[in-house]
């Protein structure tokens, strides 16, 4: 296998070194790199389609050149900003209620059977209920201001963390728990330092799937009760036919899951190191 990339940078002119060097560097930024292609490729392909398919109306689909030009105006405008403010303010406000609130009951349903039988009817019953059915409801109670927002994310984001964080706990490994007893720790002991530690993964994969269900949940609400965020936009560009302005909207949607995302997977690295650790070897 050595001796094809060696004549290869032996052609090209490169060293030995050189080309390991390359081959390394490619290998860390190979995802990037490669992510980085695809998306150019699709604007590239979305930019000629609606340029050259002339029976395609850009009222109606838009392109990359009209979306930055929309996005341009609404920053020098200040729309955005004021929009994806609220919108972020009531995402955060929920997500973290539903993540202190979710993972606790879920470990506490996990290690103690009372609470268990006590809670899964409620959480089996909600969860199978689409929470956008709550919606009326909750509008009635808490109108249109910023509560109804936070209650549906909460309600959207609670219960994929519950879940997760329960499985975390039941799936414990006994013979880690019995191996601990018999090296005299005591409960405590054995629930921070062995059950919680094999936990964290189901506990960061709840969080995940709950920031995908509370950025859906918070665009929802806003559709029906906001007269700002996000949401809010997306629907008031649809109706006015602003198709680069609703892709602006959706692409900061987007952006806010991508960043939560990353934040969540860097808090992960350094509660739990040991854990990439293990996969990168």
């Amino acid at each position: 296998m050595s001796e094809p990339r060696n004549r290869v940078g032996g052609f090209l002119g490169l060293s030995p070194a050189a080309v390991a060097s390359f081959k390394k560097r490619w290998t860390s930024q190979e995802r990037a790199i490669i992510s980085t292609i695809s998306i150019l490729a699709f604007l590239t392909l979305w930019e000629a389609v609606v340029t050259f398919f002339k029976f395609l109306d850009p009222l109606f689909v838009s392109s990359p050149s009209l979306v930055l030009a929309a996005g341009r105006d609404m920053v020098v405008s200040g729309e955005i900003f004021r929009h994806a403010g609220v919108t972020l303010q009531n995402l955060t406000i929920g997500f973290i209620l539903a993540a202190i609130v979710g993972n606790l009951a879920g470990v506490a349903m996990g290690r103690m059977k009372y609470f268990d039988y006590a809670g899964t009817p409620f959480v089996d019953a909600l969860n199978s209920v689409p929470r956008i059915a709550f919606l009326p409801l909750i509008i009635i109670w808490f109108g249109i201001g910023i509560w109804s927002k936070v209650v549906l994310v909460f309600l959207g984001a609670i219960f994929p963390m519950l879940i997760n964080a329960y499985e975390g706990v039941r799936g414990t490994d006994p013979k880690l728990i019995e191996a601990a007893k018999a090296y005299g720790a005591t409960e405590t002991d054995i629930f921070f330092k062995v059950v919680m530690h094999a936990s964290i993964p189901f506990i960061v994969a709840g969080l995940r799937q709950g920031m995908g269900r509370a950025l859906i949940s918070v665009v929802v609400a806003e559709f029906f009760a906001s007269n700002a965020g996000l949401g809010y936009l997306i629907q008031f560009s649809g109706a006015t036919f602003r198709t680069g302005h609703l892709f602006v909207a959706v692409l900061v949607v987007a952006l806010f899951g991508i960043l939560a995302t990353y934040g969540i997977r860097a808090s992960e690295k350094r509660i739990a190191p040991w854990l990439h650790e293990r996969h990168a070897d």
